[in-house]
């Protein structure tokens, strides 16, 4: 028994050796570049409405991921809806309340870099609400995940009361946004239907307000007037449908309701402010002032215009109604 003593002991030592040797091997590759970033999309929600957050990882090196994972908990009073965007590489759970964000992306070698697209719907809060992210290698958030984390982004979006803003990322059918109803206290009403457009899983935002100072690299388009120094009887209405994006398969129409507004035939037109981008030049951005007169920018069909961007002009009761009919967003107030 005393003979085989030593040798247990240098067995044990050897076994405990290499443990050791493993995992100072496993924290060396550990990859020291990584980095990761979520975003919300828009940054401004209405209060329990839907939000996206665009998450992109990349790693830097200087070594390859064995096996990673995406993770979060859905914060309470939150539904987590589901990805919508991620690499063909990965899978990733299906939505749903009580289920939470999980996320396999297998190996992912140096200079690997990817997005990830998930939607959640926010509480019925006010202000800054945040979801927290985990890249690791574990597979899970529980005990000391923060630790084991690769990269932890934390994804943030404002949640606005009800009141002159409505926003949401237009997702699973909900294409239709409006703020308040006009009332004697609230002089003017925004709402926006996109279905026309035949597309989801983008920011629609509407607000309405006072208007404010335009840029100095504000130009006229071209074979129309300046507006802007037009005697404006409305509010100025923001749209955000697409982030300026400009659509070229369908149109979206917007409703302003001006309280007590001019009848239509006192109406002299819209002044639409709209940035105007270039996509093969991406530094080339300028906001643009257009003026759609009336009679002249008039839509031709009441359902389905082909002199888009145009508008009609109702009276709806007391108060003015005007539709735009556009296939880009930006802001509009009547004068």
């Amino acid at each position: 028994m005393n003979h085989r003593t030593p040798r247990l002991i240098g067995a044990l030592v050897f076994a405990a050796a290499l443990a050791t040797s493993s995992f100072s091997g496993a924290v060396a590759k550990t990859p020291s570049g990584a980095a990761a970033s979520a975003v919300a999309v828009p940054g401004d929600v209405s209060s329990g409405d839907y939000v996206a957050f665009l998450l992109t990882f990349t790693n830097n090196g200087p070594s390859n991921i064995s096996s990673l994972f995406l993770l979060a908990d859905t914060p309470t009073g939150a539904t987590y809806e589901g990805v919508i965007q991620q690499p063909s590489y990965a899978t990733c759970s299906a939505g749903g309340t009580g289920t939470s964000l999980l996320c396999s992306f297998g190996a992912v070698n140096v200079g690997t870099s990817f997005q990830v697209t998930t939607v959640y719907r926010a509480p019925n809060i006010t202000g800054q609400w945040s979801v927290n992210f985990h890249f690791n290698s574990t597979g899970t958030t529980g005990g000391n995940s923060h630790g084991a984390d690769i990269a932890a982004p934390t994804g943030t979006v404002n949640l606005q009361p009800s009141g002159d803003f409505a926003g949401r990322f237009a997702f699973n059918g909900a294409l239709n946004i409006a703020d308040n109803a006009v009332s004697r206290n609230n002089r003017q009403s925004t709402a926006v239907d996109a279905s026309g457009l035949g597309l989801s899983n983008f920011p629609l935002q509407v607000s309405d307000g006072p208007g404010g100072s335009l840029d100095v690299n504000t130009v006229v388009y071209p074979g129309s007037f300046d507006c802007t120094g037009e005697s404006a009887f409305s509010e100025v209405s923001t749209l955000n449908v697409g982030d300026n994006q400009l659509f070229t398969g369908g149109t979206f129409r917007a409703t302003i309701v001006v309280y007590q507004g001019p009848s239509p035939n006192q109406v002299n037109g819209l002044c639409w402010t709209y940035l105007d981008t270039n996509p093969a030049s991406p530094t080339f951005n300028e906001l643009v002032v257009r003026a759609l007169t009336n009679p002249h920018d008039l839509c031709n069909d009441p359902t389905a215009p082909t002199n888009y961007p145009c508008f009609l002009l109702n009276k709806v009761g007391a108060n003015l109604q005007i539709i735009l009919i556009s296939n880009h967003n930006g802001k509009i107030n009547g004068w």
